[in-house]
Order: structure tokens, then sequence, then C-alpha cells
């Protein structure tokens, strides 16, 4: 979601990180805590879970692109053919690219 929206690497970390501890924060202050883990928050008291939200966010923005375009060039593969396509794998020639316009009404949509 924050990398999609143009965010850097702090601002998806930061979407991470509210994401991970922020209902439990959330459920702490509202409620109070429970009997057995005292009072107060509980990654402040015991940041591990922070750390993994922070580790898993940058993990997450760099990992992303790189399945975008794994995803993209088995959309092409799956919509045209794998010998339709030209030498470097993500590119197509006119010939198939209309062919795939006439063939697959999901596709035309896609492309108008």
């Amino acid at each position: 979601l924050a990398g999609e929206a143009g965010m850097n690497v702090v601002g998806c970390v930061l979407v991470g990180c509210i994401s991970c501890v922020g209902g439990g924060t959330l459920n702490n202050l509202l409620y109070g805590s429970s009997l057995l883990s005292g009072p107060g928050v509980g990654w402040v008291k015991k940041p591990s879970p922070l750390f993994a939200g922070v580790v898993a966010s940058i993990l997450t923005f760099v990992a992303w692109p790189l399945y975008c375009r794994h995803q993209a060039k088995q959309e092409l593969v799956d919509v045209f053919g794998r010998d339709n396509l030209e030498s470097d794998g993500s590119s197509v020639g006119r010939q198939a690219f209309m062919q795939a316009l006439k063939k697959d009404d999901d596709f035309r949509v896609s492309v108008a």
C-alpha cells in the first residue's frame, strides 16, 4: 500500500510498524493491560514486535517491485504465449499484440 502510494522506504516502514503494533497498543490503551503482562504497552517494554515490523517492512519494500516485475512477465506469457515474445522476454511484437487483442476480451478491456 505504501509503496504503491509512492512512499520511500521510511514511509513504508512507518506504515508497516503502525500496522504491526498499532492494534495491540490501542487495545492496551483503551482496555488496560492484562494481569500477566503488567501495566504499559507491550512493545515498549519488549520491542521485538517493533523490530520484526521494521525488518518485514524493509524486506517487503525491496521485494515488492521484483514480484510485480515477475508477475508482469508471467501475464505476458499467459496472454501472448512464450513463442510470441521478443528475445528479451518482456516485450511483444506488433503482430502478436494484435492477435492477443482479438483473442482475449479481458486483455482488450485492460489495455483500453
